[in-house]
């Protein structure tokens, strides 16, 4: 479970229990954790792509305010792929039970190749333009179906 392969320094008296107490460590790991769960719920993995990306090298690392970065990208897998975690859970249960309102995926997958529909293009003639409203709906006509 990410959340106490990162605690263990709470058992014992190292740097990381003498800069803070155990109560605010674990406040602060929680918030780190819910608040990588509660940006995955909108943006997927990427904002664990971001935290590799930035500190790649000290991936395994945690601190007082900060769990390690692999196991902040574990939870996120986690919770994205669906599958069942003790902490996970907790994390999700708790959340709810406070808020009234669920973390949840709010997101759609566009998939890779998404970029070149979103991607602008030139019109240069009337009759491209009206073909290309025909091909990806019309949006000012509802009974308009895309082809």
């Amino acid at each position: 479970m990410p959340f106490l392969s990162d605690l263990k320094f709470l058992i014992s008296a190292n740097e990381h229990f003498l800069k803070g107490s155990r109560m605010q460590v674990i406040k602060s790991h929680f918030a780190e954790y819910f608040c990588d769960l509660f940006a995955s719920q909108y943006i997927s993995k990427y904002s664990g792509e971001i935290l590799d990306y930035i500190d790649h090298p000290n991936q395994t690392i945690f601190g007082v305010t900060h769990p390690s970065t692999d196991n902040r990208i574990k939870i996120v897998d986690l919770f994205l792929s669906q599958k069942r975690a003790p902490f996970l859970d907790f994390m999700l249960d708790s959340f709810e039970r406070i808020t009234g309102n669920e973390i949840k995926k709010r997101f759609f997958d566009l998939g890779d190749d998404a970029f070149c529909d979103l991607a602008p293009i030139k019109l240069t003639m009337q009759t491209i333009y009206h073909q290309f409203l025909l091909r990806r709906g019309n949006f000012g006509n509802k009974d308009q179906t895309k082809l």
